[in-house]
């Protein structure tokens, strides 16, 4: 959610439900989340009579605002874990704490906010071509192609295949040193670099032009 304005891509708000299940009255009620690391965890409802003190069985809520990264965007979703803590009261050696759970008082398992719906992916595909000598004969008889492959989205992409019908289909690539970690995934803002070398022909000089166009998958 939009905290400022309704449903968005801005911030995950996050609610937490504290319930004492101890039969014991608690106090120095906190919880801790890494994600939330200075960000404010706030408590807005079920300390009624604002003693701080938690009766057996009394639930409280607390709400917290995490800005979104654009990591967790291309991650997909945010994955995360708090934890509760409290002490008896008036027995400050007796510290009580459990982890947090998506729907259970029984579990703990972590909470995962799925971002799908904020990812927006897209790529871009430059093509340049320039004559060469290959040979150094004197004769510029070939041109070199080269062609960036860029994530233009905020999702990242695998997968990529580039074809160009001048070369019969695929050009195989990229190069080496231009998948960052060399990990076949083209990361968000990531850009491949591609070369083909094409020999011109008769046909081409008297057309006086090579034209053509790639397209990247």
């Amino acid at each position: 959610n939009d905290v400022d304005a309704g449903a968005g891509c801005n911030f995950v708000l996050y609610t937490f439900s504290v319930t004492n299940v101890s039969g014991e009255t608690l106090e120095n009620i906190t919880i801790t989340d890494p994600l939330l690391e200075g960000v404010p965890i706030d408590l807005v409802a079920g300390d009624d009579n604002s003693n701080s003190q938690m009766e057996s069985d009394e639930v409280w809520l607390f709400t917290s605002a995490y800005p979104i990264q654009p990591s967790d965007i291309a991650n997909g979703s945010v994955i995360n874990q708090a934890e509760v803590s409290a002490t008896v009261l008036n027995e400050p050696d007796i510290i009580l704490t459990d982890l947090s759970d998506d729907d259970s008082l029984l579990e703990d398992d972590p909470t995962v906010v799925d971002l799908t719906q904020c990812q927006v992916p897209n790529i871009g595909l430059i093509k340049e071509g320039v004559v060469v000598d290959v040979n150094e004969d004197g004769c510029l008889e070939s041109i070199l192609y080269t062609f960036t492959v860029t994530n233009t989205g905020n999702a990242d992409l695998d997968e990529i295949t580039l074809e160009d019908p001048l070369f019969g289909g695929n050009i195989p690539g990229p190069i080496d040193g231009t998948d960052v970690n060399n990990d076949g995934i083209l990361s968000v803002n990531e850009s491949w670099t591609y070369e083909a070398l094409y020999a011109i022909t008769q046909q081409d000089i008297d057309n006086a032009a090579v034209v053509n166009q790639a397209t990247v998958t």
